[in-house]
């Protein structure tokens, strides 16, 4: 069973020796070259949606250009639309880091009904978070045996720059299938991940990054009459 969507699972954030660094560039330089752009068996499209300075100030000073560019895409998300499609946003989130994504998407989305986050390491910030907010859930758990834990309600499966430092991506998205064809209703999934061009930017960070052609690989894991995607 073929668990990763790249050709190595080579982990930068764990640390690499010279060599591996080596063998960690050449490897994601050949996996992001081999036919990057055939992706037939998924949709493109822009997203470019009107920016006011309102907006920008609902985004935080100190945020990276790609973390700034990433929340803006949730602030201008047609969270309308969402509703409309599966209802009350009951979301599970893989890697949900220090739990801040809570907040932001209920504010953006103005108003979800319940939050599960889980990442590989606890945060100091969960205990205040849940403490102070009953529609939040956070748990310690790897992306490698999620199946069991996500709530059944669970509409709306999101990760925003994680699924890169995921060392079985297809696995966590088999569990996600998994999950789907049990319960056979309405699911969105929205997921934020690095392209090619972030290895020059970025360098050692997390195993890979995603072009068209691996992002189909992915897709093809959700083949049905009822389903599409969109890059």
């Amino acid at each position: 069973m073929k668990m990763n969507s790249s050709i190595h699972n080579l982990n930068a954030d764990r640390g690499l020796g010279p060599f591996k660094k080596f063998l960690w560039i050449l490897l994601n330089q050949i996996n992001n070259n081999y036919f990057p752009n055939k992706s037939e068996d998924l949709s493109m499209m822009s997203f470019c949606p009107e920016i006011d300075e309102e907006d920008w100030e609902k985004i935080e000073s100190k945020s990276s250009p790609s973390r700034a560019l990433s929340d803006l895409f949730w602030l201008k998300l047609d969270w309308k639309a969402v509703k409309s499609e599966i209802g009350s946003i009951n979301i599970f989130d893989a890697g949900a880091g220090k739990g801040g994504y809570a907040l932001k998407l209920n504010d953006f989305a103005e108003g979800i009904t319940t939050y599960f986050g889980v990442d590989l390491s606890k945060h100091e910030e969960w205990d205040n978070l849940i403490r102070d907010n009953e529609f939040i859930t956070l748990m310690q758990q790897n992306s490698n045996v999620i199946l069991d834990i996500i709530p059944y309600e669970t509409n709306f499966f999101m990760s925003q720059s994680a699924i890169e430092h995921f060392e079985h991506d297809l696995l966590y998205f088999k569990q996600i299938r998994s999950f789907i064809d049990k319960k056979n209703s309405n699911t969105i999934q929205i997921h934020l991940f690095p392209s090619a061009a972030c290895l020059k930017l970025f360098r050692w960070h997390g195993v890979r990054q995603y072009t068209p052609r691996t992002v189909a690989t992915i897709v093809r894991l959700f083949d049905s009459p009822n389903t599409y995607s969109v890059l």
